[in-house]
């Protein structure tokens, strides 16, 4: 499982870098999003689904890169998850 912390949450949205997705992709295994404490797992058939992507250029390198960008939705720790 790959997981990614993350700084800020956009209209309930949480954003990660593409090189991410792709690194879950290409492992072909889980993406775990952490965000103040809480996290949440992206199973990999749904990498392929976000809710929006964007381009954006990177602050360090000036190239376009892409966001993937899904819904926030962490785990409650007092609800079971189902099989």
């Amino acid at each position: 499982m790959i997981q990614k912390t993350i700084k800020t949450i956009w209209n309930n949205l949480a954003p990660v870098h593409g090189k991410y997705v792709d690194k879950a992709k290409q492992k072909k295994t889980d993406l775990k999003i952490v965000y103040q404490g809480k996290h949440m797992i992206i199973g990999n058939s749904k990498l392929n689904k976000p809710v929006r992507t964007t381009r954006v250029p990177d602050k360090f390198t000036g190239q376009d890169v892409e966001l993937y960008y899904f819904q926030w939705d962490p785990v409650d720790p007092r609800q079971q998850s189902l099989l």
